[in-house]
């Protein structure tokens, strides 16, 4: 009774090593560390003969040369199979670069306070409070860290909305804040979001103390 063949299987492909051949061209080069490793010349020139036209190699310089096809496949092994070697370098270039690009976008977005926001984000805060009873003020705090000059700031609400405006320290933290004159909490905001353009509407939050 005869023993039953040994079908031996390429592991990166799962096709029999011998079926390697008729496979294109990016599972050959997976499967070629196996084939280099596990099978002699005389192996490769019977079962590799598909892969003459993929490296250039003529059937009749393979037939007289008994180690030509197996340093081919070597110099494929070694090179990642030339253009598509190229194509692949080039795509991870061209990953690269857009990750890049897309970590240079996340960076402007984090130093405009677009995006999600963080414990610690920028942010910018009008707080309408009463003083003397009925006398309203409006107060800005945040701007500093969009960096807007807080004094051109106070002299443009002033202007914008005809009152007095001037840039204070408050008295807990001393941190330089505008107080506007009157209840401008609406009118700030939109002047706010049309003059400078690296503020979002998330990046500022109303607040009414007087309620």
């Amino acid at each position: 009774m005869a023993e039953p063949s040994v079908v031996v299987y390429e592991p990166a492909t799962g096709v029999p090593a011998e079926y390697v051949e008729f496979l294109e061209k990016p599972d050959v080069l997976a499967a070629l560390p196996y084939i280099l490793a596990n099978h002699d010349a005389a192996w490769i020139n019977t079962h590799m003969r598909n892969q003459t036209k993929l490296l250039g190699v003529s059937v009749e310089d393979a037939d007289s040369d008994a180690n030509l096809l197996m340093e081919k496949l070597k110099e494929m092994s070694l090179g990642g199979g030339g253009s598509s070697a190229g194509v692949a370098s080039s795509g991870a270039e061209g990953s690269g670069a857009a990750a890049g690009e897309a970590g240079g976008e996340q960076k402007e977005k984090k130093k405009s306070g677009g995006g999600k926001k963080g414990k610690h984000a920028p942010h910018v805060t009008l707080t309408l409070t009463s003083r003397q009873k009925r006398k309203a003020i409006t107060n800005v705090t945040g701007l500093e860290a969009f960096d807007v000059k807080l004094n051109e700031a106070a002299k443009l609400f002033g202007k914008k909305f005809a009152c007095g405006s001037s840039v204070v320290k408050d008295a807990g933290n001393q941190k330089d804040e505008i107080d506007v004159q009157g209840d401008n909490i609406e009118g700030l905001r939109d002047l706010i979001l049309k003059t400078w353009k690296n503020i979002s509407a998330d990046d500022i939050t109303l607040v009414d103390k007087r309620k």
